[in-house]
């Protein structure tokens, strides 16, 4: 089986394959309100997707999309420097919002509220 992740925009993403002939797709959805992503997927059972997300090596419980590129006027900060500012008090959760960044991409996971994982920076947004 080969599939393909496709992000549609930073709180959606689809995964297509193909397989033995014939194709298939599912899609997630990030509802903000409850921190999951609800999957639709027609008629395909758990075994299924689960062969699916394994196929394109995704861990959704274990790892964040990273999707967007910083902008270049975008405060960006080094874990070690993030810490720093907040242990210090120069940056805090009703100062602005703040979200995990790695490879020079942003996800919509926000610093204040989810564990660090695999991020290496922060990106800050200032009220």
């Amino acid at each position: 089986m080969k599939a393909k992740i496709i992000l549609q925009n930073e709180f959606s993403l689809i995964i297509e394959w193909k397989e033995n002939g014939e194709f298939g797709r599912l899609r997630l959805d990030w509802v903000h309100e409850i921190q999951r992503y609800v999957l639709d997927a027609e008629n395909i059972g758990i075994q299924k997707i689960l062969q699916i997300i394994n196929s394109v090596n995704v861990s959704l419980d274990n790892q964040r999309i990273y999707y967007k590129q910083p902008e270049k006027d975008d405060e960006i900060y080094t874990i070690e420097d993030w810490n720093e500012c907040v242990e210090e008090g120069f940056l805090m959760d009703d100062d602005g919002s703040g979200y995990w960044m790695k490879d020079n991409l942003i996800s919509n996971d926000e610093v204040f509220g989810t564990e660090r994982l695999d991020a290496t920076h922060v990106v800050w947004y200032n009220k």
